[in-house]
């Protein structure tokens, strides 16, 4: 074999074993966490919550679950994964006429840590109107839904509304967490107190934003095909990406690996 070639092949097997040697390391030292995102559906559920493996320099596990109510219905997005930071627990609630909000978020170091939170969801506390249980005469569509095809008014319910809810309203909520790059919408249609009509506001608490938009209206079922002028569109929070390799696909390549740098050493 001619020396040069000789000498250029030698390189690049020193240099693989070098890489493999690296990576192998991080893998053999990387926190194994649960990972899932659950919208209404069963997403977080035993048999949809694979582990994976964190790739440095994602170091805790995380989970965090949000619950938002209206008089008629609630809705809860769950998500478990990895990402960069600081162990931490934290719960807020916020709610204003329209909607009541909970947020918990947990992070922790150890390998499949992220179990903890509860499934359970939180209903929103009954409004203290005058005669909250008498019906007004204004009867509004009701929805809650990650889907904006859901809360089209051929798949709505109709409520009637009572005390001082004498308005409809259609609108949306956006909550943005930390490490949450893949925020959605919530649509929402329900009865509404005429003081809660702000087209929209913004409200930043620790480690998330809560953003929500939309408009009020007057005459029974007012609020029915969703209207053209309740803006859906919101500027995005970057925030940092979850870095996830699944186990079976590190198993199948460390063997690989592993066959690469018994080669090599041979």
């Amino acid at each position: 074999m001619d020396p040069r070639i000789c000498s250029q092949h030698t390189a690049w097997s020193a240099m693989t074993g070098i890489l493999i040697a690296v990576l192998l390391f991080q893998v053999a030292g990387s926190l194994r966490c649960y990972s899932c995102i659950e919208e209404g559906d069963s997403g977080c559920s035993p048999a949809n919550t694979p582990v994976v493996l964190c790739v440095p320099p994602m170091n805790i596990c995380t989970e965090y679950i949000q619950t938002i109510s209206t008089d008629s219905f609630t809705v809860t997005r769950r998500k478990k994964g990895c990402s960069l930071g600081l162990d931490k627990d934290y719960s807020t609630v916020t709610s204003n006429d329209v909607i009541y909000h909970t947020i918990h978020i947990r992070a922790c170091s150890t390998d499949y840590c992220n179990t903890q939170l509860p499934s359970s969801t939180v209903t929103r506390p009954t409004h203290n109107t005058t005669d909250p249980a008498i019906p007004n005469g204004m009867e509004c569509y009701s929805c809650l839904s990650f889907s904006e095809e859901r809360c089209s008014s051929q798949k709505t319910e109709k409520i009637k509304c009572a005390g001082d809810m004498t308005r409809c309203y259609e609108g949306n909520v956006i909550v943005s967490v930390d490490d949450d790059n893949a925020s959605k919408p919530i649509y929402i249609k329900t009865c509404a107190l005429n003081d809660s009509c702000t087209a929209s506001y913004s409200l930043l608490i620790k480690h998330a934003m809560i953003r929500q938009q939309g408009s009020c209206c007057s005459g029974r079922y007012c609020n029915g095909p969703l209207s053209s002028t309740v803006s859906t569109t919101t500027t995005k929070i970057t925030s940092k990406s979850n870095s996830q390799v699944p186990c079976s696909s590190l198993s199948r390549l460390s063997l690989m690996l592993g066959i690469l740098i018994v080669t090599v050493v041979l």
